[in-house]
């Protein structure tokens, strides 16, 4: 197994340029780093299994040796796992390679199985929310991830999967409310109003606004709220309940203190902000949508990100455009660029194109 995430390039060379397609052998490489002969060479005497997305919990970092715990950190860019053809030769191993590669979850504090029989679990059965996995009916951890760049995701996870795992992208201005309501709206949806249910989540300002609600009137506070209609349709899925004879539970757990279901849940939400979103159910109608990459969002920073990046290179393309005047001649005049004399530079937030010529 060769890591070549902080190899130089010329260590990169004296490691790999010497494998051979029918060695066994496995690369871990990111982008930015990878030697492009190296890179080559990788490719053509091997496949690539697995992506470990920008983000994701993929390496574990310094642990405790008096706790027998370790901690992960999370990648900054993907991260590409190569195997050469002689560890994978056909599409079936290589299949297989990348099921087992995906089925390793890594949470803050290390790898936590959603087996409650396995001896690893046991620590939390003993703790505060420990007692919340004896209860009858289903029980299911929820969370939901905001990223810096305003994308969001939302996941719910059931105790012995009972209920099918579900994570979606979540549409709306950036907010760290509006994922965790819509993975509990998600758990309302989808586990039968007959059976009792039993609900993880680390969001205690969620459980504030859906206490609030309990009342006869419609406060204007409410009226104004930014998530209206999602608070809206999960009070009414939660009020739908107790007409069919069940009893609904929120339990309050701590965020990456091992609690099986809500690590699980946080790692698919988190996976889930890099998918489109695909909930318009939860649009409010008095907002104002943009349509990208046929999807409606609402004005934030993911949207504000592409509009410049589009202008930025439009912007470049008319640079060299001729513009033919009706005498034949030409203004302004053809300026030849060159790719390297092109360059991204940050100023206040808004990228700027800077190119020079040939």
């Amino acid at each position: 197994m060769h890591c070549l995430l902080t190899l130089a390039p010329a260590d990169q060379r004296k490691l790999c340029l010497h494998q051979k397609a029918a060695d066994v052998w496995c690369a871990l490489t990111r982008a930015t780093t990878l030697d492009p002969v190296v890179r080559a060479v990788i490719a053509q005497r091997g496949n690539a299994i697995a992506v470990l997305k920008r983000g994701s919990r993929a390496a574990a970092a310094k642990g405790s040796w008096r706790r027998a715990s370790f901690k992960t950190v999370k990648t900054n860019e993907h991260w590409t796992l190569w195997a050469s053809s002689g560890a994978a030769n056909s599409a079936q191993l290589r299949a297989d390679l990348k099921r087992r590669v995906e089925s390793i979850v890594l949470t803050e504090d290390g790898l936590v199985p959603l087996d409650l029989t396995d001896p690893s679990a046991r620590e939390a059965l003993l703790g505060p929310a420990g007692a919340a996995y004896g209860n009858k009916g289903v029980v299911v951890g929820s969370d939901g991830s905001l990223r810096k760049d305003g994308a969001m995701g939302a996941a719910y996870a059931a105790k012995e999967n009972r209920v099918p795992a579900r994570s979606v992208a979540v549409y709306g201005s950036p907010s760290s409310c509006r994922p965790e309501l819509t993975a509990i709206a998600m758990a309302c949806e989808d586990v039968r109003r007959e059976e009792d249910l039993t609900i993880l989540t680390d969001s205690l300002s969620c459980m504030v606004r859906l206490k609030s609600l309990q009342r006869r009137d419609f406060p204007l506070w409410l009226y104004r709220h930014p998530l209206r209609q999602l608070l809206v349709h999960t009070v009414r899925l939660i009020n739908a309940r107790p007409e069919a004879g069940s009893v609904t539970r929120f339990i309050k757990v701590k965020s990456h203190r091992g609690e099986p279901l809500n690590e699980a849940a946080d790692t698919l939400a988190a996976a889930a902000a890099e998918l489109d979103p695909s909930r318009p159910l939860d649009l409010d109608p008095e907002a104002v949508y943009f349509t990208l990459n046929g999807s409606q969002v609402e004005w934030g920073p993911q949207l504000r990100n592409h509009l410049v990046q589009v202008a930025a290179t439009r912007g470049l393309a008319l640079i060299g455009r001729v513009t033919r005047r009706r005498d034949g001649s030409s203004s302004p005049a053809h300026v030849p660029l060159s790719i390297a004399g092109c360059s991204a530079q940050s100023r206040g937030g808004v990228r700027w194109a800077r190119c020079s010529s040939q």
